[in-house]
């Protein structure tokens, strides 16, 4: 677990600047400043790879499970992969009267 140690004080130094940003983009950068590939990174999350991939590019969000292990290994919280007011603006509930 020596490597998961490192990771924790990496994310610690530079954890302060990425608190606005969206889950996806804190976790790129993430990856960015670990120097690891995507691979190494679901292993290391102990997450499948195309997921984490899907994850990346904003094609879906972790579940609570896997929120959670990105929380344990990068100190991302889970609340920051929570709908974005944006999210909820292009979600819009229809018409009264309309069939879905």
């Amino acid at each position: 677990m020596e490597i998961l140690s490192i990771m924790r004080s990496m994310t610690k130094r530079w954890e302060h600047h990425m608190v606005q940003l969206p889950g996806r983009e804190r976790l790129a950068q993430w990856i960015k400043r670990s120097k690891l590939d995507q691979q190494e990174t679901a292993a290391l999350i102990e997450m499948d790879p195309a997921v984490l991939s899907k994850i990346l590019v904003g094609r879906r969000r972790p579940g609570l499970d896997n929120a959670l292990k990105i929380e344990r290994v990068t100190g991302i919280p889970v609340e920051a992969w929570q709908s974005s007011p944006e999210d909820e603006k292009s979600t819009e509930p229809a018409a009264a009267g309309s069939n879905p």
